[in-house]
């Protein structure tokens, strides 16, 4: 099927990554009290927080929200990804072992060695390869939370989410990380209405 794009506030993720919100603990605010700010976010290096690290955040409109802080790994294309894209555990092809970094590159190809697997979580800013920063996991996108995450913010879908489980995939070499409505594999959430 085509690919297409559902909103992302039709869609709630399940945080399926190990561990729990650290309580109290507010992710990437700055001075000027900015959350997800550059100081912390996008960065050669870990800043304030640890790999795996969770917090919790309660958006006013969509309720609460799980952010996990994590590495990634490689990039569809090689290039930088947007807000709003969707990242999995990055694996290696060869012997399905986690990397222990996040990517949107699944391309399955032999010269490839990696693949998108285990829980999906959402971009919250451009990312870079190789860089940290924090992914939101759980939770309906949280909007008023995330600067530069809109209500007209879309994910790509492979064209057949409707209402209920989704879970994430690859349409083909080209596309990276996507929800898909087959629920052979690994739930990442829910849809509440299809995709357009």
């Amino acid at each position: 099927m085509a690919a297409s794009t559902i909103v992302v506030t039709k869609v709630e993720l399940i945080d399926t990554f190990p561990g729990v919100p650290t309580p109290g603990f507010i992710p990437g605010r700055n001075s000027a009290g900015e959350l997800f700010s550059t100081d912390y976010h996008n960065t050669a290096k870990p800043v304030n927080a640890k790999v795996g690290q969770k917090a919790s955040m309660y958006d006013p409109v969509y309720g609460w929200a799980t952010f996990i802080y994590m590495q990634v790994g490689g990039l569809d294309g090689g290039t930088a990804s947007a807000v709003g894209s969707m990242f999995g555990l990055e694996m290696v092809r060869t012997t399905f072992l986690a990397t222990g970094r996040v990517t949107n590159d699944d391309d399955g190809s032999a010269t490839n060695n990696v693949i998108i697997g285990g829980p999906g979580c959402m971009a919250l800013s451009l990312m870079t390869t190789l860089y940290y920063g924090w992914f939101q996991c759980g939770g309906r996108p949280a909007i008023t939370l995330i600067p530069n995450l809109e209500a007209t913010t879309t994910f790509l879908t492979n064209g057949s989410v409707a209402e209920g489980a989704v879970q994430l995939g690859a349409q083909d070499a080209d596309i990276p990380g996507l929800i898909t409505g087959a629920i052979t594999g690994l739930k990442i959430g829910f849809a509440y209405g299809a995709d357009v």
